[in-house]
């Protein structure tokens, strides 16, 4: 299974997201999936291609030719996109499941692009998963739920994402997702 996440890029970032980026990464590997990420050597992008690659999983790594330099050597492949719409994507049409850890714009821009595009690819499986630690999806869960309930998008849409607590939620429905 190709698994795409969405994270921060940040230098610095707080235990509790990097931990989560591990136990993912870790579980990836250990399972033998896919890793689909923005391909860059930092943050949680890193955090969680490291577990993955410790773990024997594969890596994929989608790198804007602006940020080519800033390559993950860890990677076992590399596509070059043109810009980030096109990173995007290319992550979309390569996931089977979507995860975002913790992160900033880039992050929530990659969010509403997935759950876009499950919407347009309606018969779709595929799923995104929001791991909403200390909260920090909340805002845009509310937004998606108002969306979803008001009179332009259907309540339907909602079944293409869901809003996890914890890791330990994550790892569950990634395991209901892949059985």
């Amino acid at each position: 299974m190709n698994i795409a996440v969405f994270c921060s890029s940040a230098a610095s970032q707080p235990e509790n997201f990097a931990e989560a980026a591990r136990t993912l990464g870790q579980w990836i590997g250990t399972n033998r999936h896919t890793l689909v990420y923005g391909g860059v050597n930092a943050g949680l992008m890193h955090i969680t291609a490291q577990a993955t690659a410790d773990a024997g999983g594969h890596i994929i790594g989608v790198v804007p030719e602006k940020f080519i330099q800033r390559t993950d050597p860890i990677c076992h492949e590399v596509v070059t996109a043109t810009d980030l719409n096109q990173r995007k994507s290319v992550m979309c049409n390569l996931a089977d499941v979507f995860v975002a850890l913790p992160g900033g714009l880039g992050t929530v821009d990659e969010v509403i692009s997935a759950v876009s595009q499950l919407k347009v690819d309606k018969d779709t499986d595929k799923r995104l998963l929001l791991l909403n630690l200390d909260d920090i999806f909340t805002p845009l869960i509310t937004l998606l739920q108002s969306l979803c309930q008001g009179p332009l998008a259907s309540v339907v849409h909602q079944k293409h994402y869901l809003s996890v607590d914890n890791t330990n939620q994550l790892i569950t429905t990634l395991n209901q997702i892949s059985s």
